[in-house]
């Protein structure tokens, strides 16, 4: 029996292939990576929601402030079509599944097409992980979950080209194919049928959008009631209590609000123009407000500003540093906590203008303000908290400590009441 042919526009025949288009040890290879870019994908994408759904600290990818993932997860470009990045990788490795089973079914016309649209899409996986990694530079961070997928990307690329069985240059290949797409290249070897394959990626790509889109939806929802419910309370406080309590440290010149001598002691390092410290003055100062006498608060200064933070390589809040001098050289004239609410009820416009104006509010001398803004043992007062900060372990803001044990859920009321009135348990306080 002959074999059945297929004709071009010119009526030039192509004869079906009859050996296999692919190598199996590539087309594994690339399963391999792909498992592992889903498994990566995946972690980040949860990384991302849990940052943005509950008023916390991310846990899991950070070593220290310059290996971390939290800042990049945290960041407006960590999103994109109001989806985490992070989710769209984890499409583009199911994709690349799909299309590397395809081939591993059929190692001719169809998977050899498959793997074509797979090539395509890790290119362009791979010049869009170039553009992020750019964006890590500049942040002067190495986020390794990040730089795992980039990895990937470049892997999965590499791997589905050497699957190719190939008797000229990648480029006479590619330019082959599409001459075959077109259906005017009699010369290559097998007639394309990227039909499906391209079918398959577009649905994986929209159900991942829907997807993510509406988990985010229900995880928003979900976050809401849950911080209600007694139930999760309780189990962040049994949480808390799992650590072991640190010598957490602060200096003589520590500003205290509520009772010094208290059983309870609150201690804060943070940042006055980091957005989430200024939700936790709120919810500190409620828990102050509410416990009285039977509680101490103590702030200390951790500014994200690396012209006075060693302990940072990337800009993040320029005037940091001045405001916190500017909480200092208030303190020692009696007007740390009106400063100390001035600059976070001023946060979003902070400035030397506005700082100068509150000056002006607090009735202080600007004199002897600005000789204690640009005295150096100024900037070592804001240093030593900053280490103080350090050796607690701080490396993100705000950073809550109730009797050494660092507070997670420092964003729920209820956490932090609780938190208090087990303190005072232990300690033998009634109130």
């Amino acid at each position: 029996m002959s074999k059945p042919v297929q004709k071009t526009h010119s009526g030039q025949k192509r004869i079906p292939v009859t050996e296999p288009l692919l190598k199996t040890w590539g087309l594994w290879a690339v399963l391999v990576a792909v498992i592992a870019g889903i498994y990566v994908a995946l972690d980040a994408t949860f990384i991302t929601l849990g940052i943005e759904n509950r008023l916390t600290r991310s846990l899991g990818c950070t070593v220290n402030e310059w290996i971390t993932c939290e800042p990049v997860y945290a960041s407006e470009s960590a999103y994109m079509f109001g989806i985490p990045v992070a989710a769209w990788g984890a499409a583009f490795y199911f994709s690349i599944l799909i299309l590397t089973v395809i081939a591993l079914i059929n190692k001719k016309e169809k998977g050899a097409s498959a793997v074509m649209v797979g090539i395509v899409l890790s290119i362009l996986a791979v010049l869009f992980s170039m553009f992020k990694a750019t964006q890590l530079i500049q942040m002067g961070i190495a986020c390794p979950l990040c730089i795992g997928m980039y990895v990937i990307n470049g892997a999965i690329l590499v791997f589905l080209i050497l699957s190719l069985v190939r008797t000229v240059g990648l480029g006479a290949y590619f330019s082959g194919f599409l001459g075959a797409l077109r259906n005017n290249t009699s010369g290559f070897t097998y007639q394309p049928a990227i039909i499906t394959p391209l079918v398959l990626t577009l649905f994986v790509y929209g159900f991942s959008f829907l997807y993510f889109s509406n988990y985010q939806r229900k995880q928003e929802q979900a976050t809401a009631a849950d911080t209600e419910s007694e139930t999760a309370v309780l189990r962040s406080v049994q949480q808390h209590f799992k650590q072991g309590p640190l010598e957490v440290a602060f200096g003589p010149n520590t500003l205290v609000k509520g009772n010094k001598e208290a059983k309870v002691s609150i201690i804060e390092f943070a940042d006055f123009q980091c957005p989430a410290c200024k939700v936790a003055r709120d919810r500190i100062e409620s828990i102050v407000n509410e416990f009285g006498k039977y509680v101490s608060f103590r702030f200390q200064n951790y500014p994200l500003d690396n012209s006075i933070n060693p302990n940072l390589q990337s800009q993040i809040h320029s005037f940091a540093g001045p405001a916190a001098k500017a909480f200092f050289c208030a303190a020692n004239v009696g007007k740390g906590w009106e400063m100390h609410k001035a600059l976070f009820d001023n946060q979003e416009v902070l400035g030397e203008s506005v700082l100068a104006r509150e000056v002006q509010n607090l009735g202080l001398d600007t004199g002897r303000f600005n000789a204690c803004m640009t005295d150096p043992a100024t900037t070592r007062l804001v240093q030593e908290d900053i280490e103080r900060g350090k050796t607690a372990g701080v490396n993100s803001t705000p950073s809550v400590y109730i009797n050494g044990r660092l507070v997670d859920q420092w964003g729920n009321l209820d956490v932090l009441r609780r938190i208090v009135r087990e303190e005072l348990s232990r300690a033998g306080v009634k109130k």
